[in-house]
């Protein structure tokens, strides 16, 4: 991996199993409190080649094409808007670049918004199949069960090619 974005980075669970694969590695999360979390276990596992940053996940201070990888773990049942997420992964990744989206299958599992304060109740294949569309980006999903929840693996595919990129 060349460049490696995770978005809402938490912890930094995902960049400490796959910093070491990344030329670079960089966490984006809106809490400090996680930031500092992921600044220490990052610091322990001596990955100097990752740093976190504070960012909005639908705001990402990255110009266009900035990134060859992203991954989106378990953070999109707390987004406001969801497909504003996903555009933005879209926007950061290069031409032929990929990002991992995991996340729950819908379920009915009420108690996660008031327990873990999620937005959202899972997401539909459909759903996302569509954000991701809409921004560009070919998906294909792969369903991992068990338990009372199904988690989904989407795999998000920038084309190699694209007629304009937008700077921010």
């Amino acid at each position: 991996i060349d460049d490696l974005l995770d978005i809402g980075t938490g912890a930094g669970h995902m960049l400490l199993l796959l910093g070491g694969k990344a030329d670079r590695a960089v966490g984006v999360d809106r809490s400090s409190e996680m930031l500092a979390v992921a600044r220490h276990k990052l610091f322990q596992a001596e990955l100097r080649n990752c740093e976190v940053r504070q960012a909005d996940m639908t705001a990402l201070p990255f110009e266009a094409g900035s990134f060859s990888a992203a991954t989106l773990s378990m953070v999109l049942h707390f987004a406001e808007d969801p497909a504003a997420v996903i555009a933005e992964a879209g926007r950061v990744l290069r031409p032929g670049g990929r990002a991992v989206l995991v996340d729950f299958a819908e379920h009915e599992m009420a108690e996660l918004r008031d327990e873990q304060a999620h937005r959202w109740l899972g997401f539909d294949d459909r759903d996302v199949q569509k954000w991701a569309r809409d921004a560009g980006l070919d998906a294909s999903a792969k369903r991992l069960k068990g338990g009372e929840l199904t988690v989904v693996v989407w795999t998000l595919v920038a084309p190699r090619y694209r007629r304009s990129s937008k700077r921010r």
